[in-house]
C-alpha cells in the first residue's frame, strides 16, 4: 500500500524538457564531432614533430663530427623511431634531413637543417603547424635572404609652364644703397665774401738799428 502511494508522487520529465535536452545534445554533437578526428590527428602529428626535432639535433651533432649529415637512421646517436601511423626516412639532404610520412598518405612532415618543419600533402590543412624554432649552423648551406626594397624620398613637384609660354624669371630684390651724410656747405650771398675764406697778412715788423755815441 505504501509502495503504491510512493510511485504516485513521483514527478516525470515533461515533453518540453526532453525536447530541450535533445536539441542541446544535437547541437553539441554537430559542433564537436567534426573536430574530434582533427584533434586526434593533430595529437599524432605533434608526436611526429617531436621525433623530427630529436632527429634534427642528432643530425647536427653528426655534422659537427663528420662535416656532413647522416645518410640513414642507423648512423645517428639516438634511437630514431617513427610513432604509430608514420614511416620514418632519414637522409643527408639539408632541406629534408628526416621525413615522417603518414601511413594513410595524407601528408608528409619534413625537417630541414635550419630546424624548420614543413608539411606536404592534402592533409596539411588539418594540421596545426604552429611556430617552429630555427637553428642555423655556420657550416650549413646558406639560407636565401630577401633584401627589403629601397625607400625613395619624395621630392618637391615642379610645375612646367604651359606650352608656348615662358616661365617668368624669378624676381630678385636688391637692397637699397646706403648713403653717408656729408657736411652741408652754404654759399655766401652774392657780393659778400665768406669771412672764413679771408686771410689777414700780419703787419711787417721793423728792427731798430743800434745808435753809437761818440
Amino acid at each position: 500500500m505504501k509502495k503504491t502511494f510512493f510511485l504516485k508522487n513521483l514527478r516525470a520529465f515533461t515533453a518540453m524538457e526532453i525536447l530541450i535536452v535533445t536539441i542541446v545534445t544535437g547541437v553539441l554533437t554537430a559542433i564537436l564531432l567534426p573536430k574530434f578526428p582533427e584533434m586526434i590527428e593533430n595529437q599524432k602529428a605533434s608526436t611526429a614533430k617531436t621525433a623530427l626535432s630529436n632527429i634534427h639535433m642528432s643530425q647536427r651533432r653528426y655534422f659537427i663530427d663528420n662535416d656532413e649529415y647522416a645518410p640513414d637512421d642507423k648512423s645517428l646517436d639516438v634511437a630514431a623511431t617513427a610513432p604509430d601511423g608514420f614511416n620514418l626516412t632519414v637522409s643527408n639532404n639539408p632541406t629534408q634531413l628526416a621525413l615522417m610520412t603518414r601511413d594513410t598518405g595524407a601528408y608528409t612532415l619534413s625537417i630541414a637543417s635550419t630546424g624548420s618543419i614543413g608539411c606536404q600533402g592534402s592533409g596539411c590543412s588539418a594540421i596545426n603547424m604552429g611556430d617552429t624554432a630555427t637553428f642555423i649552423d655556420d657550416r650549413d648551406p646558406p639560407v636565401a635572404t630577401t633584401t627589403p626594397p629601397a625607400t625613395t624620398t619624395p621630392t618637391a613637384e615642379t610645375k612646367e609652364p604651359p606650352e608656348g609660354r615662358e616661365d617668368p624669371p624669378a624676381a630678385t630684390t636688391t637692397p637699397p644703397a646706403t648713403t653717408t651724410p656729408t657736411a652741408e656747405t652754404k654759399e655766401p650771398p652774392e657780393g659778400r665774401e665768406d669771412p672764413l675764406a679771408a686771410t689777414t697778412t700780419p703787419p711787417p715788423t721793423t728792427t731798430a738799428a743800434p745808435v753809437f755815441r761818440k
